[in-house]
């Protein structure tokens, strides 16, 4: 039995390997927040969901609830998460930022703020070709309530994330 259809406009901000040809993929909206689908054959070549279900990737995506309330991902139209010029830190630092997203927020939890602080930070990064680290984090520290009082800068965030997430980053933030 097939469930009723969902759609949103979202940002992908993560991509596991679900199985032999399947794909789980964790997206942010405004109007859902985080939610987890699974992409059925999204690893098979031929799949047309396999280049547009990568992190960074903005879009509407389609899916329905299926058995034992699992989200099942059936269609997708996303702009490539691919940023020409982005320099490898860039592109590190951006996956930084989303993994962070993934870490500190709830399923199903939403806040337009945050869909936006994603959005205007992606936008930037297309842009620039780079991302300011402190300051994409900071902003979504802000919304998210969070209080920082000292300097934000790389290691600050680094220290930010080890303590409160767990989550470490030692490429980009020496702690």
């Amino acid at each position: 039995m097939i469930g009723v259809m969902h759609s949103a406009n979202a940002v992908i901000l993560a991509r596991y390997d679900a199985g032999e040809r399947d794909v789980l993929v964790v997206m942010y909206s405004a109007a859902y927040g985080k939610k987890y689908l699974l992409a059925r054959g999204a690893k098979d070549s031929k799949s047309k969901q396999s280049s547009s279900l990568l992190p960074g990737a903005v879009g509407t995506l389609w899916w329905t609830e299926g058995k034992n309330g699992r989200s099942i991902l059936t269609n997708a139209a996303t702009v490539p998460a691919f940023i020409p010029g982005i320099s490898f830190s860039g592109l590190y630092g951006l996956q930084c930022f989303l993994d962070f997203i993934v870490r500190v927020t709830k399923e199903n939890e939403h806040d337009d703020g945050l869909y936006n602080v994603i959005i205007n930070t992606l936008d930037n990064v297309r842009k620039t070709g780079s991302i300011h680290i402190p300051d994409a984090f900071a902003r979504a520290l802000r919304v998210l309530g969070w209080e920082y009082t000292g300097v934000l800068d790389n290691q600050a965030v680094g220290e930010f994330i080890v303590f409160h997430v767990g989550l470490r980053l030692p490429y980009l933030f020496p702690v």
